[in-house]
């Protein structure tokens, strides 16, 4: 759930569910085939206006969020296994 609960990248609100990972990956691959390429971004709190450079970025820092949000389950995961697992555990260490 953590993956796709959202995340904030340059004070702008960034839906992380699977639809929005799409877009954005969409966005960043059109922003790579086109350096000019700009668009109007839908965030939670409107609409942002982003350059392809800017799209990468959302793009890389959505990458980074997801990813740290598996690493953080393996992590647990690894913990049952061990039989290490406490309750705080599940509430800490996940990316914000």
């Amino acid at each position: 759930i953590a993956e796709t609960s959202g995340t904030t990248i340059n004070n702008m609100p960034i839906d992380t569910g699977r639809d929005s990972q799409g877009l954005i990956t969409g966005a960043a691959l059109q922003a790579l085939i086109d350096p000019n390429y700009s668009l109007h971004w839908k965030t939670s709190a409107g609409f942002v206006d982003l350059t392809a450079q800017q799209v990468l970025g959302v793009a890389s820092a959505v990458r980074a969020f997801v990813q740290a949000c598996f690493n953080r389950e393996s992590d647990l995961l690894d913990a049952v296994a061990a039989g290490t697992i406490t309750a705080e555990m599940l509430e800490e260490g996940w990316p914000v």
